[in-house]
């Protein structure tokens, strides 16, 4: 991705605590800023937690999660997502 100048990823997808959480921190980890959807990630109700207390944890610290210069930020589906605010952080 990088020999075509993507800096910014923006994810949405099924099973937070397995594949969303693992895509933002290994985006952060290979130089990619990440917008993640708030409303667009979903699971299945665990023996300890029901899927919205999954989500909602996973939007609370995959919020900031960081790997030196590039970091995660959790928007809006109502937001323009495809302009990244991660400068106005730095």
């Amino acid at each position: 991705m990088k020999t075509h100048e993507v800096i910014h990823l923006v994810i949405m997808g099924c099973k937070t605590e397995h594949c969303i959480d693992t895509a933002v921190r290994m985006a952060t980890v290979q130089g990619f800023d990440v917008t993640l959807v708030k409303e667009g990630h979903s699971t299945t109700d665990s023996k300890t937690l029901n899927a919205e207390q999954i989500i909602a944890h996973h939007n609370e610290i995959l919020h900031g999660h960081y790997n030196v210069d590039h970091f995660s930020i959790v928007r809006s589906a109502e937001e323009d997502l495809f302009h990244p605010i991660h400068d106005t952080y730095r």
